[in-house]
Order: structure tokens, then sequence, then C-alpha cells
């Protein structure tokens, strides 16, 4: 008999917890503590994304995507490092690494365009703040960064509708902008 009023006893409080967790939800939903709608790509962004993919895809050769290197794999092209994972490394490690097979083929100018984020934004007290990775990656003085500026030269942009157009919803707000090609 104790057993049965234990088990009912904490059904019982399973059953409170749950209904406390859908009444919080539902509360904060109501309050719009959390506004989902901030989270969703601005009009036009799923079909530009098409229309870059589409445009990488038509580059001749290869084509390295630092900060977007999914992009580059979506467009059918060679799956080349991740410059976000890179640059953790080089912040967070004792040794930085050097990617001394990446840093050759850039000297061979083996890449037909690299594409890198010219901007990127974050956004502080709710005001939306540029910052110039071009500038910082450039000056990192990262060897990385000066075989590529060494080797490789402003050859053109992708072009957006709006500011917001293609932006990711969270995190650092950034895009593929900045076409870099091989120096002649």
């Amino acid at each position: 008999m104790l057993t049965r009023l234990a088990k009912a006893y904490k059904d019982d409080a399973r059953q409170s917890v749950k209904t406390a967790l859908y009444l919080l939800l539902a509360g904060q939903l109501a309050l719009q503590l959390y506004n989902p709608q901030k989270l969703v790509p601005a009009p036009g962004s799923a079909e530009k994304g098409r229309e870059i993919i589409s445009s990488i895809s038509s580059m001749p050769g290869q084509v390295f995507l630092p900060f977007h290197s999914y992009y580059g794999i979506m467009a059918g092209k060679e799956k080349i490092m991740n410059g976000g994972a890179y640059w953790a490394w080089q912040i967070l490690s004792k040794e930085p690494y050097l990617p001394t097979d990446l840093i050759e083929k850039i000297r061979r100018k083996y890449f037909s365009a690299i594409i890198v984020d010219d901007r990127a934004y974050i956004t502080i007290k709710g005001t939306r703040l540029p910052i110039d990775t071009m500038k910082i990656l450039m000056d990192s003085g990262d060897e990385l960064a000066v075989v590529i500026g060494k080797y490789y030269q402003p050859g053109g942009r992708l072009q957006y509708a709006s500011d917001d157009q293609f932006l990711n919803t969270s995190g650092l707000y950034t895009r593929p902008e900045l076409i870099l090609v091989p120096k002649p």
C-alpha cells in the first residue's frame, strides 16, 4: 500500500512539474520575452542564397569561402578549411596552427576566387555596430592572412538588395561579400 501511495505521489509530482513548465512556456510567449520574429531571415534571403550558390558554382576552378565553407560545398567546390574553426584554434591554442597545404595553394593562386566577409555586425545594447572584418584579417599579421594579401586582390562584390538580405540571423551577423581574385 505504501508503494502505491509513493507511486501516486511521484506521478502527481511529475504531472505538476509538467503543468508548471507548460504554464511558464505559455506565459513567456504571452509576454513576448522571446520573440522568434527577429530570427526570421529578411525577405528575399532564400532566393539570394540560391543565387549565390549558383554564382559560386559557375565560377571556374576552385573557390575558397573561409567563413562560409559549406556554401562552397553546396556549389560543388572542394571542401576546404573553415575560417571560423581556424581562428578559434589560433586564439585558444597555445601553439598556432599553420595550414601549410592551404598556404601553398594560395601562393600558387590555386583558387579562382576567395570570397570573404567584408563586414560583420554585432548588436550591443540594441544597436547594430559594423565591424571591418577585412581590416582585422589583413592587420592580424597571421601568416594565412599575409599570404592572401600578397597573392589576391579585390575583384568584385556579391550584390545584395538590402543590408539585411542573406545576413545570418544570430550571433555575429555576417555574409560573404568581397570577391578576391589572383593578382596578375
